[in-house]
């Protein structure tokens, strides 16, 4: 189910036609104690991925922008 939420959430964000229909991003991610270093290593997993997979930087650097604005609903630490 998580995995359908990223990609769902992601979609969203980035314009396409799916809406996020999952748990309130901040209530979901409150208990988990995620810190910014947490926060950081994962968007760098993510810039990394979409490296290799050969997506463009333009676009890599947006997505991981979109996400990056997702800090103050994510990071609690």
């Amino acid at each position: 189910m998580h995995r359908r939420y990223v990609v769902t959430i992601l979609g969203e964000a980035l314009g396409g036609p799916e809406r996020y229909r999952g748990p309130d991003l901040a209530s979901a991610h409150g208990s988990l104690g995620i810190s910014d270093a947490q926060f950081d290593r994962t968007a760098g997993h993510l810039h990394s991925t979409l490296s290799e997979l050969g997506v463009p930087g333009h676009l890599t650097d947006r997505i991981v922008g979109i996400v990056a604005g997702l800090r103050p609903a994510v990071v609690t630490a």
